[in-house]
Protein backbone atom coordinates (compact mmCIF):
# COMPACT_ATOMS: atom_id res chain seq x y z
CA UNK A 1 0.00 0.00 0.00
CA UNK A 2 1.27 3.41 -0.94
CA UNK A 3 1.43 6.21 1.54
CA UNK A 4 -0.20 9.55 0.77
CA UNK A 5 2.29 12.30 0.93
CA UNK A 6 1.49 14.86 3.68
CA UNK A 7 1.98 17.78 1.27
CA UNK A 8 -0.98 16.53 -0.80
CA UNK A 9 -3.17 16.40 2.28
CA UNK A 10 -2.14 19.93 3.29
CA UNK A 11 -2.71 21.15 -0.28
CA UNK A 12 -6.18 19.54 -0.35
CA UNK A 13 -7.11 21.13 2.98
CA UNK A 14 -5.87 24.50 1.75
CA UNK A 15 -7.97 24.26 -1.44
CA UNK A 16 -11.07 23.22 0.54
CA UNK A 17 -10.54 26.11 2.95
CA UNK A 18 -10.22 28.65 0.13
CA UNK A 19 -13.29 27.30 -1.68
CA UNK A 20 -15.36 27.46 1.53
CA UNK A 21 -14.19 31.02 2.15
CA UNK A 22 -15.18 32.08 -1.38
CA UNK A 23 -18.57 30.38 -1.02
CA UNK A 24 -19.12 32.10 2.35
CA UNK A 25 -18.34 35.52 0.83
CA UNK A 26 -20.73 34.98 -2.07
CA UNK A 27 -23.49 33.91 0.34
CA UNK A 28 -22.88 37.01 2.48
CA UNK A 29 -23.19 39.25 -0.59
CA UNK A 30 -26.43 37.59 -1.67
CA UNK A 31 -27.75 37.89 1.88
CA UNK A 32 -26.94 41.60 1.87
CA UNK A 33 -28.83 42.05 -1.40
CA UNK A 34 -31.81 40.12 -0.06
CA UNK A 35 -31.82 42.21 3.12
CA UNK A 36 -31.92 45.40 1.04
CA UNK A 37 -34.81 44.00 -0.99
CA UNK A 38 -36.63 43.06 2.18
CA UNK A 39 -36.10 46.54 3.63
CA UNK A 40 -37.48 48.12 0.44
CA UNK A 41 -40.46 45.79 0.55
CA UNK A 42 -41.18 46.70 4.17
CA UNK A 43 -41.10 50.41 3.28
CA UNK A 44 -43.52 49.85 0.40
CA UNK A 45 -45.84 47.81 2.62
CA UNK A 46 -45.88 50.59 5.22
CA UNK A 47 -46.76 53.10 2.50
CA UNK A 48 -49.58 50.86 1.27
CA UNK A 49 -50.87 50.47 4.81
CA UNK A 50 -50.82 54.25 5.31
CA UNK A 51 -52.72 54.75 2.07
CA UNK A 52 -55.29 52.16 3.12
CA UNK A 53 -55.95 54.00 6.36
CA UNK A 54 -56.11 57.36 4.57
CA UNK A 55 -58.65 56.14 2.01
CA UNK A 56 -60.65 54.14 4.53
CA UNK A 57 -64.16 55.22 5.38
CA UNK A 58 -64.87 57.95 2.82
CA UNK A 59 -68.45 58.62 4.07
CA UNK A 60 -67.22 59.59 7.55
CA UNK A 61 -64.58 61.86 6.06
CA UNK A 62 -67.18 63.55 3.88
CA UNK A 63 -69.45 64.02 6.93
CA UNK A 64 -66.58 65.67 8.80
CA UNK A 65 -65.92 67.88 5.80
CA UNK A 66 -69.57 68.95 5.64
CA UNK A 67 -69.59 69.85 9.36
CA UNK A 68 -67.43 72.86 8.52
CA UNK A 69 -69.12 76.06 9.80
CA UNK A 70 -68.91 77.53 6.29
CA UNK A 71 -71.52 75.00 5.12
CA UNK A 72 -74.19 75.78 7.74
CA UNK A 73 -77.65 76.48 6.37
CA UNK A 74 -77.23 74.21 3.37
CA UNK A 75 -79.78 71.58 2.45
CA UNK A 76 -77.90 68.27 2.65
CA UNK A 77 -79.62 65.01 1.74
CA UNK A 78 -77.87 61.66 2.03
CA UNK A 79 -78.84 58.29 0.56
CA UNK A 80 -76.82 55.25 1.64
CA UNK A 81 -76.87 52.45 -0.89
CA UNK A 82 -75.09 49.11 -0.81
CA UNK A 83 -71.73 50.17 -2.25
CA UNK A 84 -72.10 53.93 -2.48
CA UNK A 85 -73.38 56.98 -0.67
CA UNK A 86 -75.10 59.74 -2.61
CA UNK A 87 -75.04 63.19 -1.06
CA UNK A 88 -77.04 66.04 -2.54
CA UNK A 89 -76.22 69.56 -1.40
CA UNK A 90 -78.50 72.43 -2.41
CA UNK A 91 -78.50 76.22 -2.03
CA UNK A 92 -74.76 76.62 -2.48
CA UNK A 93 -73.30 79.99 -3.37
CA UNK A 94 -70.41 80.24 -5.84
CA UNK A 95 -67.95 80.94 -3.04
CA UNK A 96 -69.34 78.01 -1.02
CA UNK A 97 -69.01 75.77 -4.08
CA UNK A 98 -65.39 76.81 -4.55
CA UNK A 99 -64.62 76.06 -0.89
CA UNK A 100 -66.46 72.72 -1.00
CA UNK A 101 -64.74 71.60 -4.21
CA UNK A 102 -61.31 72.58 -2.84
CA UNK A 103 -61.88 70.67 0.38
CA UNK A 104 -63.46 67.70 -1.41
CA UNK A 105 -60.73 67.26 -4.00
CA UNK A 106 -57.90 67.80 -1.51
CA UNK A 107 -59.14 65.15 0.90
CA UNK A 108 -58.79 61.38 0.73
CA UNK A 109 -62.30 60.59 -0.45
CA UNK A 110 -62.97 58.10 -3.21
CA UNK A 111 -65.36 60.03 -5.48
CA UNK A 112 -67.27 57.93 -7.97
CA UNK A 113 -69.36 60.69 -9.51
CA UNK A 114 -69.60 64.45 -9.09
CA UNK A 115 -72.28 66.53 -10.79
CA UNK A 116 -72.97 70.25 -10.41
CA UNK A 117 -76.16 72.01 -11.46
CA UNK A 118 -76.75 75.74 -11.53
CA UNK A 119 -80.10 77.50 -11.35
CA UNK A 120 -79.90 81.31 -11.16
CA UNK A 121 -77.46 82.09 -8.33
CA UNK A 122 -78.10 78.87 -6.42
CA UNK A 123 -75.99 75.81 -7.10
CA UNK A 124 -76.65 72.18 -6.23
CA UNK A 125 -74.07 69.45 -6.20
CA UNK A 126 -74.41 65.67 -6.12
CA UNK A 127 -71.49 63.61 -4.86
CA UNK A 128 -71.44 59.83 -5.16
CA UNK A 129 -68.71 58.18 -3.11
CA UNK A 130 -67.66 54.59 -2.59
CA UNK A 131 -68.00 53.07 0.85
Amino acid sequence: MNKVHPIFIILLLFIVTISLHVKKNSLEKSLTVENRLLTNLEVELREIDELKTKWLDSPKKLDLLLQNPSFEGLSIKRDDLKDTSIIKIENLTPSGLKLLINKLLNSYINIKKLSIQKADKQISIIVEIEK
